[in-house]
């Protein structure tokens, strides 16, 4: 689970900073569509542990109120 997590992040991070960086070298969007793809499957498999993390959180956060 650790792993998907990681390489889920790097690929987010990776297609990230690819993207920021197009504009610099007038590279055609076309050469760009595999790290578009790679950043919607990072966000696709990170969003299932955004989402537990986020319930935790709350869930830890209303039992500290109790």
């Amino acid at each position: 689970m650790f792993i998907l997590i990681a390489v889920s992040l790097f690929l987010f991070a990776d297609s990230l900073f690819l993207f920021a960086l197009r504009p610099l070298f007038a590279v055609p969007h076309y050469l760009f569509a595999p790290f578009t793809v790679l950043f919607a499957v990072s966000l696709y498999l990170i969003a299932p542990f955004t989402v537990l993390f986020a319930l935790s959180t709350l869930t830890t956060l209303i039992l500290n109120f109790l």
